[in-house]
């Protein structure tokens, strides 16, 4: 089968999407703004047998449909793991932002369960990666407080012991700064690399000045953030450990 053009797939997706999913909406608007263009680019048309012809009664699902498929349960972890967190669809964007995630693209079926946990593990590594990034990138200037939570610069998100901390600091700093300091979780979940980039091309300035001001702007914001973690931390944890 000649395969489809981009905008010919899109438009299957979107239909796909919002005739299947609780979630289609959301899916349809993060397609139709372009966010997943370099991802759909690539799906193929091998098909993914299901173990079970009771919901796919054909026995397995298209390219297109194991793709709306897998993104339809990023999207309702990515929701689930973080309740209070506003603007999701932007900060899906931002996590997968010149990210090609191997998981999206793979043939293993969602509904067989011995699946579910590398599905869990490689959505938990995507949402905590241009985390972790940001972290290594401003870390001197906070080092105490990370070294505190044992936060280093040498953790790896293929450990499980360290993608859990990592993970588990993720959402107590949503948690802890959920009222206040939503704008600031752009600096969370944006990678810092490709702001410097888009500073750097959008005020036709030097590499050096576009890293200064984006390096400031992250620290302001890491600032309320960690300082809204301190203070209100000891509550949340009451709370998420429930």
């Amino acid at each position: 089968m000649e395969n489809m053009t981009l905008n010919k797939r899109k438009e299957e997706l979107k239909q796909l999407a919002l005739n299947n999913y609780s979630n289609g909406g959301q899916i349809y608007r993060i397609i139709n703004n372009g966010y997943l263009d370099h991802i759909i680019i690539n799906i193929t048309e091998d098909k993914t047998i299901t173990n079970s012809t009771a919901i796919v009664k054909k026995g397995y699902l298209t390219g297109n449909e194991q793709f709306i498929d897998l993104f339809a349960e990023l999207i309702h972890w990515f929701d689930t793991c973080f309740i209070t967190l506003q603007h999701k669809e932007w900060h899906i964007h931002n996590i997968l932002e010149n990210n090609n995630p191997k998981f999206l693209l793979c043939k293993k079926y969602w509904g067989n369960n011995k699946h579910i946990p590398y599905y869990k593990k490689n959505m938990t590594k995507l949402f905590v990666k241009n985390f972790y990034h940001n972290i290594k990138y401003i870390y001197n200037d906070f080092k105490d407080f990370f070294s505190e939570i044992n936060i280093d610069e040498k953790m790896s998100l293929d450990n499980n012991k360290d993608l859990d901390i990592l993970f588990n600091f993720l959402n107590e700093i949503i948690w802890c700064n959920y009222k206040h300091s939503q704008f600031s979780f752009d600096y969370i979940f944006s990678n810092y690399k490709y702001r410097i980039k888009d500073f750097k091309n959008k005020y036709k300035t030097s590499s050096i000045m576009a890293e200064t001001k984006i390096y400031e702007n992250y620290l302001i914001h890491w600032s309320t953030l960690i300082t809204g973690y301190k203070k209100n931390i000891n509550t949340v944890k009451k709370i998420i450990t429930q």
